[in-house]
């Protein structure tokens, strides 16, 4: 009994009892640190894989802009699918390999996405339960749809509006109420068959490429006074009116309007802009096209022009001359009348008369000279949508 007094009355073993609380209260410590740890790294796994979701929409969201820049649907027959997938294979449908390729790695291996384009009908906001069941197309012709973007990679879905504006860019286009190789008038007398002013406050030039007399073997055939004012130049410098690529931004704005004729004319050459890439147009009677107000562009890529009759055409009338004809491609006979201006490529010429004022200058027509060259976000409209 002495003996474990003794040795119950001994301080040796407290440096072991000191170190096992010591380590339980760091225990107790870390225990809960490493549960916050893991939790933030839980959440901030779940914030990373929602960003990549969010990502991921916002590449369609910019992918489908782009589309809209090089083809918006202006008329039905151009509208947009009803929704946009990576299984989609339609022209106006953002690339689906372009967005598999920018958006890789673990946190998109289970990637899809969504693409929607509707009209908004006037408003300036994104209605999830009324913008869906709208058209496709830009129905209401102000030029503005909306575009939604879903989309999901491995956790969680983000879904963001955006209202985009369509940007028109109004050609360059010499103000000249004729431009042509060669002109010529064909009726006698003395009496306006080309009016170089109109109502404008100054005339027009009436300029032609060839020279007097050479090296053309004919140039310019016309009557004192048929042509009033006289504004007529020669030796015209510029080949073309409109460059290769001013003409391809045409032509794809006659596409997306739905008045792109490949291989012949239209019954009527009416319209914002009418392109026929080939054939010989001939137009009589006693119609009009268009109107004072709203003029309009026809253009004839390959191919001839033919006015007649009593028809009568407000805006601009070219022809591109893709064949390189020297020959007369613009011909305006009878009663027939311009009200705007006609221009010609290359060496092709232009022929007009025999009854009345045939062509009417009106530099109304050039603002009307327009393509459609791209799409931007409207200021101020882009948002996430709530999840649903």
């Amino acid at each position: 009994m002495t003996l474990l007094r003794a040795r119950l009355a001994k301080e040796r073993g407290w440096a072991l009892v000191t170190s096992i609380l010591v380590i339980g209260i760091l225990i107790s410590l870390s225990l809960p640190l490493l549960s916050l740890v893991d939790t933030q790294q839980a959440q901030t796994a779940h914030e990373r894989k929602s960003e990549s979701s969010f990502n991921l929409a916002e590449g369609a969201l910019d992918a489908a802009v782009f589309v809209l820049g090089k083809n918006w649907p202006a008329v039905a027959e151009g509208a947009f699918p009803s929704s946009c997938t990576a299984a989609s294979t339609e022209l106006s449908c953002p690339s689906s390999d372009i967005l598999t390729r920018t958006y890789t790695g673990r946190d998109y291996s289970d990637r899809s996405w969504a693409v929607q384009v509707r009209d908004d009908t006037g408003t300036d906001y994104y209605d999830p339960g009324v913008v869906p069941l709208r058209p496709s197309w830009d129905s209401n012709g102000n030029g503005k749809l909306w575009v939604r973007a879903d989309a999901h990679a491995t956790e969680g879905e983000r879904s963001l509006v955006i209202l985009v504006k369509r940007i028109d860019t109004t050609e360059p286009f010499p103000r000249n109420a004729i431009t042509a190789g060669w002109f010529v008038v064909t009726t006698g007398g003395a009496k306006v068959v080309v009016d170089t002013k109109g109502d404008t406050a100054q005339p027009a030039p009436l300029a032609v490429r060839c020279t007097v007399p050479a090296p053309s073997p004919r140039c310019l055939e016309y009557r004192p006074g048929q042509v009033s004012p006289d504004t007529v130049t020669t030796g015209y410098a510029s080949a073309t009116v409109m460059t290769s690529d001013a003409l391809e931004r045409m032509r794809a704005t006659a596409k997306a309007l739905g008045s792109y004729h490949p291989s012949h004319c239209p019954q009527s050459p009416a319209g914002e802009l009418v392109f026929v890439e080939e054939g010989d147009c001939n137009y009589a009677g006693g119609s009009s096209a268009n109107s004072p107000d709203s003029p309009g562009m026809f253009i004839v890529a390959n191919g001839t022009v033919d006015f007649g009759g009593g028809m009568t055409y407000y805006g601009m009338v070219y022809a591109a001359n893709l064949q390189r004809s020297t020959d007369e491609i613009v011909t305006i006979r009878g009663a027939a009348t311009i009200v705007g201006a006609i221009a010609a490529d290359g060496g092709g010429g232009v022929r007009v008369g025999s009854s009345g004022e045939n062509v009417i200058y009106d530099d109304a027509v050039f603002p009307v000279i327009r393509s459609f060259s791209a799409a931007a976000p409207v200021q101020g409209s882009w948002r996430e949508l709530p999840a649903s």
